[in-house]
Order: C-alpha cells, then sequence, then structure tokens
C-alpha cells in the first residue's frame, strides 16, 4: 500500500466529487476490488517527467509532423538532387560554375529552410517556402527545362537533335521530377493549411489540443536533422565555389600585366601585338611556306581566373590569314585621329592607302607594291584602342607582306617617336635575339618598301620616320582549304560510287500538307527529310556537337561512320496546281537551296517572302542547317565563348562536316531522286497519282542558292566550292571577313557580353576574333577568294543595303572585290576596286559576279565612319523584301539573266520601313 491515504470510490460515483485542478490520479495495483478504482494524488511535475519519457520512446503521428517529416523527404529525395543535378549539367555543357550558382543557391535555402524547420523554428516560414518552391518548380523551372529542350536539344521535326540525346534526356527527367516537387510541395502545403485551421477551431470551441513539437532528440526527426546538415555543408561548400566563379567573371578585373620574355619589342602596347607577325612562327621546312604558326600561350591574352589560353589547334597552319585584321598600335595615335588629321585611311578612302597620304603601308614584298587596305582606329574598345587594317582583297597564298607606320604624327603634328623595340633593333642591328629578323628587314623588306614607296626616307640605318614595322607570311592554299576540299571530294566520291543508291539513303521523317484554297496559302506540303551522309568528324550520336575532324579518315578518304543529315522541302502551291494541270499553276523551274542567318536553323525557310517567291516563280525550297554555327550548336559557342576558346575548332571542323551534309544535298537534289520522290506527287480529283511537271523548255530544273546575312557569308565560300553542284548563287547582305564583320555589327552585342565574362577587356575580344579569322578563312570568302583562285565558281549576284547595321556594307564590297564583281550604272556610289560594267544586263555579256547596292539615306547617314556599333535599324531585313532587288533575284535564278533594279530610281530609299 502506499502511504498516501486515500478513499475508494466507485465508478458511479465519479462524477459527484470531481478531482482538485491540481491533482493527478493513478491506478493502485494493490487494489483486489475490480468494480473500485483506487488512485494516488502525485505533484503534476513528477507525472510530466514520467509522460515525457513515454514520449520520447513514442513516435509522434500527428499532422504536424508528419507535415516536417514528408517535406524533409521532398528535400533529400526530390528538389536537392533535382537542382544539383541540373547545376552540374549546365555547368558540363557551358564550362563555367557561375552558371550553377541559381540552382545550388536554391538547393542551399531548401536545405536551411527544412533544418530550421525540423528545430521548430520559423515554421511559417517553412510554410511560405513550400508555396515559393512550387511557384517556382511549376512556372519558372518549368518553362526554363522546356525552353532549352525545346528550343536547343530539339530538332524542328520534334525529334531529339542526336547530339543532345543524353543532355534532352537528363533535362526532361528533371523536368519532370520538378513537376512532381510542385505536387507534393502543394500538398504539403495543403496539410499544414489543415493543421492551421484545426488549431485554430480547437481553440474557438476551447477544447484541449497539445501541439507536438516533434523535435524529441529520439526520433526519426533528429536523424533528418544530422542528414540535412551533412547536405547543407556540402552544397555551401559548391556555393561558395559559384560565387568565387561570379566574382571572377562578373567583376570587371584589370588585365594581368604580360611581361612575358617572349613578348615583341616591337609593339609594347600588349604581349601579342604586332599580330600577325613573324614573331609568331618558326621555320618548318615540311610546309609549302617553310614556316608554321607558333602561337604561344605565355603571350596570348589570359582568360579570367589567370587561366592560359590554348592555340595548338591554330599551330597546324603554315601561315596567318588572308583577310583577317591587322594588329597594331602607337601612342598617340586615337588621339590624332579624333583631332581630325585625316592620316588613317578608313573604307571610304581605300584609294589614298598606297599613296603619300596614308601613315600605314602594306606591302607585297616579293613584287614591290603596295597592297590597298583601310586601316582605322578600333573602337570594340576605345579605353584599350589599337590600330585594325584589312586588306582590300584577299591577299595571295603563301606570300610575304609587310606592315609600316610612316610619319604618323600626333594631335599638334609632331612625328610620334618609334617603339622602344624598333630604336633598338635599328641601334643594334638586331643583336643576338633579332638577327633574323633584322636580315630580313635589311635584306628583303626596306629594299622594297624604298621601290613601292619612294617618299618612304628610311634606310638600313635610320628609321627617318619609320615608327614600326613587321612581316609576316600568309598561309598557302593547301594549309587554307586543304580539309574542306578533302571531306568535300571524299563525300563526293563516296556518294557518286555505284554502290551507293540514293533511295536507299533518304528517309522522310514528317509531312505536313496545306490547303491551298485558303488565302494566303503559299505552300502545299512541307517534308521533314532525312539523309545519310559519309561522316568524317571523329563522332557521330551524342556528343558529336564537340567533335573534330578525323585525320585518318581524311587521309584515307574512309569516313568514320555514315552519318545522318536533316532537311526541309517546300513545295508551293503553284507546283502543285501545275501537276493538277490548274491554270493557277507553274512548271517547276528551280530547286532553291535556301541558307539560313546567325545562329538560326533552316526553319528560316518557312519565311512569307520565300513562300512567295517560290510560289510565283515555281521553286521547290531545300533548306539544312549550316552545322557549326546553327541554333542547335548554340551550347558549343556558347562554351567557346566563356570558358573554351579552343573549342573554336570544332565550329570550324563542324562547318566542314555541314558543306559536305549540304553537297550531299545537292547531288541527291541532281540525281534525280528529289523528283521522283513522294514529295512531288499529287492525288487529282480521280484519284490518280500525278507529279510535278517541268518547264517545256528545260531538262531539268536549275540548282540554285539563295543565302541571306549568315547565309549570304557562309554562302559565299560554300557556292564557289560546289564544284558545278550550284548552277547560280544569290548572296543576300553578305560580307568577309567575319573578324570585320562581327564587331561592327548590332548583333554582336550579345556575344560581346558573353565574351567579356571569359576576357579582361575588348582588346582581348579582338585579338580573339582575329585568332578565329584564322578558323574561318576555310570557308568563306576571304580564304577561298585568296588568289590564285582555282574554284569555278558559279555566276554570283550580291545585294547589300547601305546604312545596314548588321552586315556593314564595305564588307559585302571587300567580298565583292575578291568576286571580281562588276556594279550596274546607277549604283548609288563607286566603289574602290568595282568597275561599273553597262553592258552586264546584255545576255552575250554577262558577268560572273555583280554587286547591287540600295542606298537608305537616312540608316545610311546614321552610321558612324569609325569601327563602331551602329544603332539598330531594318536596312538588313528590308533588301530582301525590296520589290526592285526581287524582281532581280527572280530573273536571276530563273533564267540567268541581269537586270538593272537601279535605272529608275537610282536604288535609292528614303527609309527602311518594310
Amino acid at each position: 500500500m502506499h502511504s498516501s491515504q486515500y478513499e475508494p470510490v466507485s465508478v458511479a460515483e465519479e462524477a459527484l466529487e470531481p478531482p482538485p485542478d491540481s491533482a493527478v490520479y493513478r491506478i493502485d495495483e494493490d487494489d483486489e476490488d475490480a468494480s473500485v478504482a483506487p488512485f494516488s494524488i502525485e505533484e503534476p511535475f513528477e507525472i510530466e517527467q514520467q509522460l515525457e519519457i513515454l514520449e520520447a520512446d513514442a513516435i509522434d503521428l500527428s499532422p504536424n509532423c508528419i507535415c516536417l517529416v514528408l517535406s524533409a523527404g521532398v528535400t533529400f529525395l526530390l528538389t536537392s538532387p533535382v537542382l544539383v543535378l541540373t547545376a552540374w549539367t549546365f555547368h558540363m555543357l557551358i564550362g563555367r560554375a557561375w552558371v550553377a550558382t541559381p540552382f545550388i543557391l536554391h538547393s542551399v535555402v531548401a536545405l536551411t529552410s527544412c533544418r530550421l524547420s525540423l528545430m521548430g523554428s520559423c515554421r511559417k516560414a517553412a510554410f511560405i517556402y513550400n508555396i515559393i518552391d512550387a511557384l517556382l518548380f511549376f512556372f519558372a523551372y518549368n518553362a526554363f527545362y522546356k525552353f532549352v529542350i525545346q528550343q536547343l536539344l530539339t530538332d524542328i521535326d520534334g525529334t531529339p537533335v542526336i547530339e543532345y540525346t543524353d543532355e534532352r534526356y537528363a533535362l526532361t527527367t528533371f523536368q519532370r521530377m520538378g513537376l512532381a516537387i510542385a505536387v507534393f510541395r502543394v500538398v504539403l502545403v495543403v496539410m499544414s493549411f489543415a493543421e492551421k485551421m484545426s488549431e485554430y477551431f480547437a481553440l474557438r470551441s476551447r477544447q484541449c489540443h497539445r501541439s507536438s513539437s516533434c523535435i524529441s532528440p529520439k526520433t526519426l526527426v533528429h536523424v533528418l536533422q544530422q542528414f540535412t546538415m551533412a547536405l547543407l555543408a556540402l552544397t555551401v561548400g559548391l556555393l561558395l565555389w559559384c560565387i568565387i566563379s561570379v566574382l571572377v567573371h562578373f567583376i570587371k578585373w584589370p588585365p594581368p600585366l604580360n611581361k612575358d620574355p617572349g613578348c615583341d619589342p616591337i609593339d609594347t602596347t600588349e604581349c601579342w601585338l604586332p599580330y600577325p607577325s613573324f614573331h609568331h612562327m618558326r621555320r618548318d621546312m615540311s610546309t609549302e611556306t617553310g614556316w608554321r604558326v607558333d602561337l604561344k600561350a605565355d603571350i596570348l591574352p589570359r582568360l579570367k581566373g589567370g587561366v592560359k589560353m590554348d592555340p595548338a589547334w591554330l599551330n597546324d597552319k603554315d601561315g596567318f590569314s588572308t583577310m583577317g585584321p591587322i594588329l597594331f598600335y602607337v601612342d598617340g595615335l586615337k588621339e590624332a585621329h579624333e583631332a581630325k588629321n585625316g592620316q588613317l585611311q578608313g573604307h571610304a578612302n581605300i584609294a589614298k592607302s598606297t599613296t603619300r597620304q596614308s601613315i600605314t603601308l602594306l606591302l607585297d614584298v616579293n613584287t614591290s607594291k603596295l597592297v590597298a587596305h583601310s586601316a582605322e582606329i578600333d573602337y570594340l574598345d576605345a579605353k584599350h584602342p589599337q590600330v585594325m587594317l584589312f586588306p582590300a582583297y584577299p591577299l595571295q597564298h603563301a606570300n610575304h607582306y609587310a606592315v609600316a607606320l610612316f610619319n604618323a604624327t600626333g594631335v599638334n603634328g609632331e612625328v610620334l617617336a618609334a617603339s622602344d623595340g624598333m630604336v633598338d633593333l635599328f641601334m643594334h642591328h638586331g643583336g643576338p635575339v633579332e638577327s633574323e629578323r633584322w636580315d630580313r628587314y635589311t635584306n628583303s623588306i626596306i629594299p622594297s618598301l624604298r621601290v613601292a614607296a619612294p617618299w618612304m626616307t628610311a634606310d638600313e640605318k635610320n628609321l627617318n620616320g619609320l615608327q614600326i614595322l613587321f612581316d609576316f607570311v600568309t598561309s598557302s592554299e593547301q594549309s587554307q582549304l586543304g580539309h574542306v576540299r578533302a571531306v568535300r571530294d571524299a563525300t563526293l566520291s563516296f556518294v557518286g560510287s555505284t554502290h551507293w543508291i540514293w533511295k536507299d539513303h533518304y528517309r522522310e521523317v514528317q509531312r505536313t500538307v496545306y490547303d491551298c484554297s485558303l488565302p494566303d496559302t503559299r505552300l502545299a506540303r512541307t517534308v521533314h527529310g532525312e539523309l545519310d551522309v559519309p561522316w568524317f568528324l571523329d563522332c557521330f550520336g551524342p556528343g558529336g556537337r564537340h567533335a573534330f575532324l578525323d585525320e585518318d579518315a581524311l587521309q584515307s578518304n574512309i569516313p568514320t561512320a555514315i552519318g545522318k543529315a536533316k532537311f526541309l522541302l517546300h513545295i508551293p502551291c503553284s507546283l502543285r496546281d501545275g501537276a493538277l494541270g490548274l491554270a493557277s499553276g507553274k512548271p517547276l523551274r528551280a530547286v532553291m537551296e535556301f541558307g539560313h542567318g546567325l545562329f538560326g536553323n533552316r526553319a528560316e525557310s518557312y519565311d512569307s517572302f520565300l513562300q512567295q517567291l517560290a510560289n510565283d516563280e515555281g521553286y521547290a525550297i531545300t533548306a539544312m542547317d549550316w552545322r557549326g554555327m546553327s541554333s542547335f550548336d548554340l551550347l558549343v559557342v556558347g562554351r567557346m565563348l566563356l570558358s573554351r576558346p579552343r573549342l573554336f575548332r570544332s565550329v570550324r571542323d563542324n562547318l566542314i562536316q555541314g558543306y559536305a551534309n549540304k553537297y550531299a544535298l545537292q547531288h541527291w537534289s541532281r540525281s534525280g531522286e528529289l523528283q521522283k520522290s513522294n514529295a512531288f506527287v499529287f492525288d487529282d480529283v480521280n484519284g490518280y497519282q500525278v507529279s510535278v511537271r517541268m518547264d517545256g523548255n528545260m531538262t531539268e530544273p536549275s540548282f540554285v542558292f539563295y543565302g541571306i546575312s549568315q547565309g549570304g557569308i557562309l554562302g559565299a565560300g560554300y557556292a564557289a566550292l560546289s564544284v558545278g553542284l550550284i548552277d547560280r548563287a544569290v548572296l543576300g547582305v553578305p560580307g568577309t571577313p567575319f573578324a570585320l564583320v562581327m564587331s561592327r555589327s548590332h548583333d554582336f552585342i550579345g556575344y560581346d557580353i558573353l565574351l567579356l565574362l571569359d576576357l579582361y577587356d575588348n582588346r582581348q575580344v579582338r585579338m580573339l576574333l582575329a585568332l578565329c579569322q584564322l578558323g574561318w578563312d576555310s570557308l568563306e570568302g576571304a580564304g577561298v577568294l585568296a588568289t590564285p583562285v582555282s574554284e569555278p565558281f558559279p555566276p554570283m549576284l550580291l545585294q547589300a543595303g547601305l546604312g545596314d547595321a548588321v552586315v556593314p556594307t564595305f564588307a559585302a564590297e571587300a567580298l565583292a572585290r575578291g568576286f571580281g564583281a562588276v556594279i550596274l550604272p546607277g549604283n548609288p556610289r563607286n566603289i574602290y576596286g568595282i568597275d561599273v560594267d553597262h553592258f552586264a544586263t546584255e545576255p552575250d555579256h554577262q558577268p560572273r559576279a555583280i554587286l547591287t547596292e540600295l542606298l537608305y539615306e537616312q540608316e545610311y547617314l546614321g552610321l558612324s565612319v569609325d569601327n563602331k556599333i551602329g544603332s539598330p535599324n531594318s536596312v538588313h531585313d528590308c533588301v530582301r523584301r525590296d520589290g526592285a532587288m526581287i524582281k532581280q533575284v527572280t530573273a536571276f535564278l530563273s533564267r540567268g539573266e541581269i537586270i538593272n533594279p537601279c535605272l529608275r530610281d537610282g536604288c535609292i530609299r528614303h527609309l527602311s520601313d518594310c
């Protein structure tokens, strides 16, 4: 018996005498009377201690605790893995940790919220976090995943881009998991809300309600707390890594000083200047030029974070670009130019560049002749200026050139001092280090320069106003064009062999049929097709967008695989009507391949003006991506711009494979398989199948090319290398070289922003563009048209717009000079090096290339004469939509005729209001 006294109380009488509020009762096990319940009153705190011991060994199943456990589970099993894996995926795609910052930060917030809620703190904040998390995954992340998957990883026919199969699968999985997270968070929000409402109504009804804290150290929650801390520590570490990357790449740091002993003393502005130069070459008697490019990472611009640029992919060249920028600087030139002393002869004064009025001299050392060029201050980086020269024509392959700055004066007319390196070179006659350079200067360059420019008074002993002098050799034809020709020739040989039967290598992927009876419907059908093509990259399939050309395959002419190349085929309503015998029908006059714009894709061939053109003239339109510079290559290009400049080799090599794919498309089209395909067959009213008919005067249609913007720039090289596959080509708003076009283009602004995340300033960006031109030369007019031109290019029509803020017109004029083009009477202005041909429109006297310009007066006057990016306008788009220009295009493509659109109005437009 217990010492406490008690009175036996019958169960029936319990309600008569309620116990004191402060008393707690317990059953006495010693009581033998089952009908009487013996109780003992103890102090409340003793019982509370016993209850806590019991509760510690129990599992709290209150709704509040269940919500916390489930929320923690969602965070551990779904939210954090999805965010971390998404961060890792984009880090691998872009190559920089900063791209992962939003996802890792979100993961840290998720784990922090989970930790605080499990500790019993910030329950309201955890409730709000669940709502925010649901909204982020349901709307923001879902839209982000959808955009990347649809725009970058999914082809326009709805199938995955084969090279991104793995990334597409991963992001699709993350997208679905994100939606699942959103659903779970909504459920948890509803449960938490229900629990709050339950507490609220319990208090309103004065019912006893015990709220569980769910924080006992012996429960499952304790384990979750420790696990959360471990994950949180890991993600905080990742976040710190990301923040360091953000600080490195998004803060404008001063460029590191490069005092490497390998710097060229001739120009101390930057270690890599002047460029190009024999200083960046080494002797190699195995090459055609006897030299090889030898760029060194120690003297090139450093990437942010002090990372060295890898130039190995450029060092296989035996010379420099035939039309790339020539860079140097002497202090005071920018200020003198802004004082309008007229020393630098820009694009408008090329004719003066070979006279004594020019302070810059570009010399063909072997012929002792000056080369016409433009010279200007590079305002891509006004704070870090340099002089930029561009040859007026592509330079000759494998030839020796020199650049001199002579008698340049400052703002007040004083002669600018020569560089210390020049003074030292002439004072010591080269010395032991520069003896080879001095020998070239004294034995070849200076004597040749004195012949070409008699007013230049420098000699082997005295500078006499010579402020800078450097020389270089251009790449040989084989070094510059060897790869693209090898892939082209091997491709055409492979698909032209007897064992290759095209009908076994073409597949129709998808077909869209339109109702030609509807207003403004110009297409009868669109076919998404796929061709098998020989593959010369070292990888086909996942990861193939980063692939390089396989040298063994090029040497053996045996492809590494049989790849796949997709294309579009548009059949206009007029061709369908012609097949059905309707009065509105037309015969097939031409198969027109369309080349899309900068980082676009073949879907641009849906443009209404192209549909109208095809429907009016009876053209079938084909289109294939510029592999390497299409929208599906943006991830590779992004990684190249942001972290791996050496990946430009992959861009170049994929472009070469893309050219080969397009040549295969032309070969398939010309083989007759295009007209035999079901795409050209229609059912008439009687159920019979009828085919698109040919023009009675033609045995086969013309096979022509029409490229616009990037399609015109790359189209120049593509058409020039087409070896008879293309009958005629129209290049709309084209230009060359890319390094000239890019930095004056309004479209370059976004790419420049990306480049400045990896480089310190725009002087370094300019150098990178100059290096990239070595790769572009293989594929555009700057390299293909360098003399001697050995490729028999088809007749060309070039159309440009004066006032264009996307592709500067003088880049089109440089391309026209490379083609040996002429202009027609009435052209808005005369152009250096391009003659007016008064007989070009006569059938028996048609030149190989024509340039036509439209002058948009208001936009043209608004462009800067200096190397500055212009304000956006519509000239670039209006040229292709101008009625007179369309008539010129159709006459040229359909019949090979040249008509002059400038006879009536001089090709002058007041405003680009298309």
